[in-house]
């Protein structure tokens, strides 16, 4: 008996060490592969299919991402790096969101997107008008500018 219960102990911590072993986490701070959604490639609506509240809600997630697309582009990565990339983790979040059929929370995180993005808007317009934005300077012209 007290063979049986040696190999059923070493049986269960062997088992157990495997479970424990195939776990993966991602780096802290860096959250799951989730956070880096790229995907967003939602299905097209067919010419038979009826329209519903949710394909409303995915055209109203792709003009906020254009919104977004054109601040990138008129330089709003380098004169509020947080405040786009904010911008950019909620445009994946309502992605998840959609593809996971969460229409109501999809629909209110898409009405703070749109907010968020006309102030962004309204702030690098009003910068813009003021200053420059560039990126940061590399090379030996940067390195001669430091104070060390």
């Amino acid at each position: 008996m007290e063979v049986n219960t040696g190999i059923k102990q070493a049986l269960t911590c062997i088992l157990a060490s495997l479970l424990v072993a195939c776990t993966s986490y991602p780096d802290d701070g860096t959250g799951g592969i989730a956070e880096q959604y790229v995907g967003s490639d939602f299905s097209p609506v067919m010419p038979d299919e009826p329209l519903g509240p949710e394909h409303g809600l995915r055209f109203d997630w792709k003009l906020t991402k254009l919104h977004l697309d054109s601040l990138i582009q008129e330089g709003a990565q380098w004169c509020f790096p947080a405040a786009v990339l904010q911008a950019q983790e909620k445009q994946n979040r309502i992605a998840r969101e959609l593809e996971g059929g969460l229409w109501i929370d999809a629909a209110n995180d898409i009405v703070i997107q749109r907010k968020k993005l006309n102030d962004l808007e309204l702030r690098l317009d009003y910068v813009l008008s003021q200053a420059t934005c560039a990126p940061p300077a590399k090379g030996a012209a940067f390195d001669d500018r430091c104070l060390w």
